[in-house]
């Protein structure tokens, strides 16, 4: 039952093991590894996260105009997430999430959501190779995806109003 406002974290683990935390206009910097693991009903609202590795096996997430200037390895395993306004930088973002809800998201990085179950994507601007490898259950809306092999082994995959560029995208997909 944490509330944290205009905090600077600079050293690794700060949130582990926490519940119903509230974060907001508070900054972590590189060094600050593996920030939030562990944790279940937290929210990060106004945020600059320069640290990678940051999201790890939480759940009950919701990231509000936050900025991961180094999302690698970021929001693995995590359970009922929602992202609004949030631009991430990074590759291996959102590896084996289930149940994301994301609204105006920029992503600049590879390899994205490989694994990752039930996700609606809308408004939204990613450029990652390989995205959505062995997904299943995805939907993205109103979007742009540039992915060199974009959706490989995945299932259920529906592209509303979509601009998708990739070079050999949408190989083994079952129900797109």
């Amino acid at each position: 039952n944490l509330e944290l406002s205009g905090c600077l974290f600079r050293w690794k683990y700060p949130l582990w093991y926490c519940k119903n935390v509230k974060v907001g206009r508070t900054a972590w910097q590189d060094t600050a590894r593996a920030g939030v693991w562990y944790s279940d009903g937290a929210e990060f609202t106004s945020c600059v996260i320069r640290a990678p590795k940051t999201f790890r096996r939480c759940r009950g997430l919701l990231l509000r105009d936050v900025d991961l200037f180094n999302a690698a390895e970021t929001l693995w395993s995590c359970e009922d997430v929602v992202l609004e306004r949030v631009t991430a930088r990074g590759d291996y973002f959102g590896m084996n999430s289930r149940g994301l809800k994301i609204k105006d998201f920029r992503l600049d990085g590879n390899y994205a959501f490989d694994g990752a179950r039930d996700i609606e994507i809308t408004d939204s601007v990613m450029l990652t190779k390989d995205a959505f490898w062995n997904s299943e259950n995805v939907t993205v809306r109103d979007s742009y995806i540039s992915g060199e092999y974009f959706g490989w082994n995945s299932k259920n995959i529906t592209l509303i109003n979509c601009t998708v560029s990739s070079l050999q995208g949408m190989c083994y997909i079952e129900n797109l």
